[in-house]
């Protein structure tokens, strides 16, 4: 009798012994999970604050495109009007030179480029760095001539150097 009863109690001891063990591993896999659940909704905030960052961005895009076209619109019904036209300059390059303008534009497209550019080919001139950013906008030779105030010809001759350079 004595054995039966201890035969009963150590069951009993076992069976408690494997439900606390399966407690213990629920109790493991309910944490690994709620923090996957966390994880995944600080990535899920990150990814909506990154949209709405991007959606604002896109959004001044969008306005800044407006105003400029109403202005433009505005300069083309009055071609002699240099007021207007100053004010389109203001509107489309803000306090900057179009110079600047133009090179914030191309380190935000490639914010790697200052630094290759500088340690790669540190012996460009500023005519050749200018036609190597203006290279990256596919800017036809006339346009890159009035751009640099120079002549077509001495487009071709910079843009040949540039090329002996490997920059292209």
């Amino acid at each position: 009798m004595q054995n039966t009863l201890n035969r009963k109690i150590n069951n009993r001891q076992h069976i408690i012994v494997m439900v606390g063990g399966l407690l213990l591993l629920l109790t493991i896999a309910l944490a690994v999970l709620q923090h996957r659940i966390a994880v995944k909704t600080k990535q899920e905030t990150e990814a909506k604050e990154r949209a709405l960052y991007y959606i604002q961005q896109y959004y001044e895009t969008l306005s800044k495109q407006g105003k400029t076209m109403q202005k433009v619109a505005v300069v083309m019904e009055n071609k002699d009007d240099w007021a207007l036209l100053d004010e389109l300059n203001k509107t489309v390059f803000g306090k900057k030179t179009p110079w600047e303008a133009i090179e914030e534009v191309f380190f935000k497209l490639h914010p790697e480029e200052p630094q290759n550019i500088d340690r790669l080919y540190p012996d460009l001139t500023e005519l050749e760095r200018k036609d190597y950013i203006l290279s990256h906008f596919d800017v036809s030779r006339q346009d890159e001539a009035l751009l640099l105030d120079v002549n077509i010809h001495s487009i071709d001759k910079l843009r040949q150097k540039t090329k002996e350079k490997n920059l292209k």
